[in-house]
């Protein structure tokens, strides 16, 4: 009989999972809900194995399909799912991944444990975390109105939309798209084109959007340029407004949208991504006028928590699938986990994924103490600083250094690695949406400038490192990591240009900084 080779195999995510276990030490060690978060993980792990998996392939191995009429001719453009899509749907509500973050009995942890499942989830997921981050930001969006004077129609439709986004009962979820892409730029949003008139007590929107994702969302957040009496609009970020769009009409019909196309993407095949038309589209605006890009900000840094934890989450299962594969792969004469030079590229890999997972999960824990001070009424400002600052830079340290590794860990399977009915190669293609998807690499670099010369971040991100290797045995390498951080930015001085050309190089100096001084507290 010819030789067949066993192929690596998924094992139960959280029992084998040491990374996880020492990690739950670290962030829940002294909090209530420790034990209760760990029996509801082992759970949910079961049921990944058991039936969340096979959803997620199937959903995979039947992308979504846009119909853009009906057998009679009626424009319809519905977007067609697979059954397990619309599984791994209503699974989430069930699971509560966004109900978590947002239930206050779960105050001092919802975020943590929230994060724990999405880290889990994700790999056996075909990417349905991304509507998830969508709606997750878009409560968040919504959470932070609802705490300000607003109108009561407003008002109205937003509590609506959040019971929606909110709820455990999977008739009753809805998830959100974050539309505000368009032909004209990607994170450039101040030259977007999309207009808004307005129309009695409400809004229609005009325009088309280049790249909308999770296009069979029940509705989204967008931005569009209020027109005046004449017609004119204000050109720039300042005129740019936000706007809630409700999708579908009580009939299921697209209000004044129109589907152009679904996109081909390099990955991300399960997730609907659409080019779509707003043709009159009924819109209400969120905040004041010309506030659109201060106020999606809400949004959208929470999806960047999001991007981070999905990364690391993929960046695990890889390489769990590579670490079983040697050891059932034998080449000259032994098995690769047994080669001294495939053993170095392991732990190497096992190292960046520490290092990945450390930096997501101190930003999460973050999020949390922000939000538990909020609930309680309290102010820290420190914090708030901290999680500005740290959320572009897991997002782009993990995205980036995920997308290397994810290259490595596929060439460990050798040829294997690179035959499309493995699995193994949807891997890399995903992998790059993560470095784009909610801003490059300089984009996000840029925004860490943003957060270090308007909030004064880098000053309390030098006292957060110094406070955490206060015991550690690594102190002087560390205080040695912290000058040069300094010292850099002592030389940029004032000259913006030379701050903006050296933002990578810096951002990456300062997650490597605060790895090396978080990484012993977690592992």
């Amino acid at each position: 009989m010819s030789f067949i080779q066993n192929a690596p195999e998924i094992h139960d995510p959280y029992e084998s999972d040491l990374h996880l276990k020492k990690a739950i030490k670290w962030l829940l060690q002294k909090d209530p809900h420790k034990s209760e978060i760990e029996k509801d993980l082992k759970r949910f792990s079961k049921r990944i194995m058991s039936e969340v998996h096979s959803w997620a392939m199937e959903a995979e191995g039947n992308p979504p399909q846009h119909i853009p009429y009906s057998p009679w001719g009626k424009r319809i453009d519905e977007i067609k799912v697979s059954q397990g899509w619309k599984n791994l749907d209503a699974l989430s509500a069930e699971e509560g991944i966004i109900e978590l973050g947002y239930n206050p009995l779960n105050s001092t942890s919802g975020r943590i444990h929230q994060f724990l499942k999405i880290y889990l989830f994700h790999p056996s997921s075909a990417f349905y975390t991304c509507p998830l981050a969508m709606t997750d930001g878009a409560a968040k969006l919504i959470q932070v109105f609802l705490k300000r004077e607003i109108g009561s129609a407003e008002k109205e439709q937003i509590t609506n939309a959040f019971e929606h986004l909110t709820s455990r009962d999977p008739e009753k979820f809805w998830t959100s798209g974050q539309w505000m892409t368009e032909k004209t730029g990607g994170s450039d949003v101040a030259i977007s084109q999309t207009r808004a008139r307005k129309m009695g007590d409400h809004y229609e929107l005009y325009g088309t959007k280049w790249f909308t994702s999770a296009t069979t969302s029940q509705m989204c957040f967008t931005l569009a340029r209020i027109e005046d009496d004449q017609g004119d609009v204000i050109d720039g970020s300042r005129g740019l407004s936000l706007f809630y769009v409700e999708l579908r009409n009580e009939d299921g019909d697209l209000k004044n949208i129109r589907v152009r196309r679904l996109k081909d993407k390099l990955g991300t095949k399960a997730l609907p991504t659409a080019e779509i038309d707003f043709d009159g589209t009924p819109g209400t605006l969120i905040g004041k006028p010309g506030e659109g890009i201060k106020n999606i900000s809400h949004l959208f840094n929470i999806t960047r928590i999001y991007n981070a934890c999905t990364t690391v989450g993929s960046f695990k299962r890889l390489l769990q699938l590579a670490e079983d594969f040697s050891e059932k792969r034998v080449a000259f004469g032994k098995k690769l986990s047994a080669q001294p030079l495939h053993k170095r590229m392991l732990t190497e890999a096992n190292v960046a994924f520490e290092k990945c997972f450390a930096l997501t999960f101190f930003t999460v824990d973050l999020l949390q103490r922000e939000e538990t001070a909020e609930r309680l009424g309290q102010s820290n400002e420190t914090t708030s600083k901290l999680l500005r600052l740290f959320t572009p830079l897991a997002k782009l340290y993990t995205a980036k250094i995920n997308m290397i590794w994810t290259s490595e860990l596929l060439e460990s399977f050798g040829g294997a690695g690179f035959i499309e009915d493995t699995g193994l190669p949807r891997f890399l293609r995903d992998s790059q949406v993560l470095t784009i998807w909610e801003g490059t690499t300089n984009v996000l670099s840029l925004d860490v400038l943003r957060a270090i010369q308007k909030e004064q971040a880098l000053e309390v991100y030098l006292e957060e490192i110094s406070k955490l290797i206060s015991g550690d045995s690594h102190r002087a390498e560390i205080e040695k990591r912290l000058e040069k951080i300094k010292d850099m930015a002592n030389s940029y001085g004032d000259d913006l240009e030379k701050w903006q050309y050296h933002a990578r190089e810096f951002s990456f100096e300062l997650c490597e900084t605060a790895i090396a001084a978080i990484r012993p507290l977690a592992f």
